[in-house]
């Protein structure tokens, strides 16, 4: 069984109190995180959203169907939202995505789906200047193997980082729920020796978490290019 995470259990910090996931991007679209569930529901059994106690009201007036659970839960990290959210589930995969990015020209759970049977498997993305230090930067071996992961580390620069991950079920017991990131569960399956694969985007993609890079992403949506990909 293939399942969808989308958390969305930020306390809004970034964008004076608003959440990021609640941030429009389209006439067609509710929201951001609306734009997700439409783009991973073809390709997961199930979507779990993860959300704060002042939130939860309001993601579920979005009335997203029956695939999708809406829980609450008020965290204080990303590893720990995981670990809460997913404990007791049942499941073979996750595909982990973050519901304050904006994809260019793809969908990014449909081209995981292409790529079943590793331990953990990231959709990676071009590096823009602006971003390096404050991503997981990724360096890939041979046959597309990453070999080393930093995390918002401004003196490794891979030239790619990661968007999405898809992990399997047995990495889950790695996750330390004192870990700011998910991207912690990279560096764990590394060490470990597990099978991770990175499968490079030929296009960037925006991460609306502040609103330098959600203005980049309307004046990108406002030069009339209709990336949404189904």
């Amino acid at each position: 069984m293939r399942i969808g995470l989308l958390p969305s259990s930020g306390t809004a910090s970034r964008m004076n109190g608003i959440p990021k996931f609640l941030l429009p991007v389209s006439e067609d679209l509710q929201c951001l995180l609306d734009y997700h569930v439409r783009l991973m529901q073809p390709t997961v059994e199930k979507i779990i959203i993860p959300t704060r106690s002042e939130w939860v009201d309001v993601v579920r007036s979005f009335d997203f169907g029956s695939h999708v659970e809406v829980i609450e839960l008020n965290t204080q990290t990303m590893a720990e939202t995981l670990r809460r959210a997913l404990a007791g589930v049942h499941y073979d995969s996750c595909v982990l995505g973050m519901p304050d990015t904006y994809f260019v020209g793809e969908n990014p759970y449909r081209e995981l789906y292409a790529h079943p049977g590793h331990d953990m498997v990231l959709r990676l993305y071009p590096t823009r200047p602006e971003q390096a230090g404050n991503v997981g930067s990724v360096r890939l071996g041979a046959d597309n193997a990453v070999v080393q992961h930093a995390d918002k580390d401004p003196e490794h620069d891979f030239g790619a980082h990661w968007g999405v991950m898809e992990f399997a079920k047995h990495t889950e017991e790695f996750l330390d729920p004192a870990a700011t990131t998910g991207g912690y569960l990279i560096d764990e399956c590394l060490s470990r020796g597990l099978d991770v694969r990175g499968i490079p985007a030929k296009d960037p993609y925006f991460d609306c978490g502040t609103f330098a890079e959600y203005l980049q992403c309307l004046t990108h949506l406002s030069l009339g290019a209709d990336d949404t990909v189904h």
